[in-house]
């Protein structure tokens, strides 16, 4: 078993269907949604099943299923390219759940905040040791029907071509620590593929079952050089994606040769490229939006009152903003003492009550905020670290040889903005002056990727299961998202140590460790707060759960 790291077109774009909203219409509605109980989660379950797993279909729920009908998304977050494998950007991610199958999956019909890995191209999986998973594939999955491909049947060997693409040592290869736990993979035959782990990994198979990690067309790859045209986007899903164009969005048409019978019920999906929030949340309101991804927790009383029928659905927030440092050398924030003096700068309580409104929000001073609410410390515990002392911060810059410090945070969007403007008058009274570096997103994602910005940055955070997917690839040294150039021996130890550890209160305990240390003796992020996540669905929409990002869901919805 070697090491295996060694180894149709769309259609025009039609701009009335795109830019033309549907005329569904919207309104006021209760704090639910069919199945889901709403507030604040109450469990966040990333424990994996052992044995066979679950078996994939649609969940019951009320309502008669039909077949047919559109519905329309939206997304601000405007990707550079289309090539998952090779870019940040959870607008992709969302998209390859419409067109491409997962090994494993998260259950699309759970909490927003819970994830419980079921069986997607994987019929059973077993794990017969710490550092074996053993997958009997689906013998009844088969690609789309368009070239190269032509509805030939899925086999493992599809599967490891993906991920050794995924996890390819390059630069670009932004994703690749989804799988560089793996040492091994081989497909003893079509259906039956062993992947060896290097070393034992709690998060293992929730890396498999992440959205992020799509089994892409390697032959389409191979035909056209990558994945960043439309009619490289063959996949085994419940829809075809016939048309991408920038500035206006994706078009998606039911697969009708899916392998799961019965699915998907919608005929089509559009996915519209409206960058202006205000425009999001009026499209919403009118009843010309099908869905709006994380509503601003201050205007959730506009949406309850003007938006006739819509059902939100309320759950604390994993992903978020922090100041982020690359601690290179040179830079200034290499020096603990400079990042403990910013941290002491941000009066957190003041500047969650004036960005995020009263009550939208939870104190945050590391990285295992509120929403990961199986392995958060409580809020009582969180708030004996909020510190907010100028003079010490005085004092530590003084002792870093910095009687002031002028420094640069780079931002790229509105609520990035907000976050610069606050720190801003906040260093002022400690001796720090930032110099707002407001650019275009190609721009800002350039400079992350590539190690060019400088000193600081308000970084976005995403919605994350676990966070080992948070802690890993971007502190650990080396991985493939540590932007900000962090090697510290002692992180990367507690880091390694919870990733490794299977028992659930051990690895709990270790994760409270990093959070409660984080801002004493870490800080390469500096966290303040994370706002509540609020999703809306219309009325019209039926058996659709709002998950970050994640929208396998929606082959198992319907519109009324």
């Amino acid at each position: 078993m070697s090491n295996y790291w060694t180894e149709g077109r769309g259609r025009k774009l039609a701009r009335r269907r795109l830019l033309g909203w549907g005329a569904a219409s919207a309104g006021v509605g209760a704090l639910s949604l069919a199945g889901i109980a709403c507030g604040d989660s109450s469990s966040n379950s990333t424990s994996t099943p052992g044995g066979a797993g679950s078996t994939p279909g649609a969940s019951p729920s009320a309502g008669t299923p039909k077949q047919g009908g559109k519905v329309t998304f939206a997304y601000s977050n405007v990707p550079q390219n289309l090539d998952v494998q090779r870019i940040v950007s959870p607008t992709l991610g969302s998209a390859a759940c419409l067109v491409m199958n997962r090994l494993l999956r998260d259950d699309p019909h759970a909490d927003p905040n819970e994830y419980k890995i079921q069986n997607e191209i994987a019929e059973s999986y077993q794990q017969p040791d710490d550092l074996t998973y053993v997958f009997k594939l689906r013998q009844d999955v088969k690609w789309q029907d368009a070239d190269p491909y032509n509805g030939r049947g899925l086999v493992a060997d599809d599967i490891i071509k993906a991920y050794q693409r995924m996890g390819a040592k390059d630069p670009s290869a932004i994703w690749a620590y989804l799988v560089s736990w793996i040492d091994s993979m081989e497909a003893s035959d079509d259906y039956t593929l062993t992947i060896k782990a290097k070393e034992p990994n709690a998060r293992a198979l929730g890396y498999l079952a992440f959205y992020q990690s799509p089994i892409v067309p390697i032959e389409c790859v191979d035909k056209f050089g990558d994945l960043q045209k439309p009619e490289s986007w063959v996949g085994t899903g419940a829809y075809k994606l016939t048309a991408w164009q920038p500035g206006v969005g994706f078009q998606f048409d039911k697969n009708p040769n899916y392998w799961e019978n019965g699915f998907p019920y919608l005929d089509h999906v559009d996915l519209n490229e409206v960058t202006d929030l205000s425009s999001q949340l009026s499209a919403f309101i009118g009843g010309n939006l099908d869905v709006m991804d994380s509503i601003d927790p201050t205007v959730v009383k506009t949406v309850q009152q003007q938006a006739s029928g819509a059902k939100l659905v309320s759950n604390k927030g994993v992903g978020g903003w922090s100041y982020a440092w690359n601690v290179k050398s040179g830079s200034p924030f290499a020096d603990p003492r400079v990042r403990k003096a910013f941290d002491l700068s941000i009066d957190r309580e003041s500047m969650m009550s004036s960005i995020a409104g009263d009550g939208n929000a939870d104190l945050r001073t590391g990285p295992l905020n509120q929403g990961f609410v199986e392995w958060a410390r409580s809020d009582a515990d969180i708030k004996k670290d909020v510190v907010f002392d100028l003079k010490q911060a005085k004092e530590l810059l003084t002792q870093a040889g910095h009687e002031t410090l002028a420094t640069k945070l780079l931002g790229n969007n509105a609520t990035e903005q907000a976050w610069i403007t606050w720190a801003l008058n906040q260093g002022k009274k400690s001796g720090i002056t930032i110099n707002p570096d407001v650019v275009e997103r190609t721009v800002y994602l350039t400079a992350q990727t590539q190690h060019k910005w400088n000193y600081g940055q308000v970084y976005s955070i995403r919605a994350y299961p676990d966070p080992d997917d948070y802690l890993y690839p971007l502190f650990v040294t080396g991985q493939s998202k540590n932007y900000g150039d962090v090697s510290d021996p002692t992180l990367d130890e507690l880091i390694t140590k919870q990733r490794q550890e299977f028992d659930h209160e051990k690895r709990k305990a270790i994760l409270q460790e990093i959070d409660a240390r984080w801002n004493k003796d870490f800080n390469y992020h500096t966290f303040s707060y994370t706002s509540k996540r609020v999703d809306g669905v219309s009325k019209r929409f039926s058996n659709y759960v709002p998950r970050p990002y994640d929208y396998t869901g929606v082959r198992y919805a319907w519109v009324s």
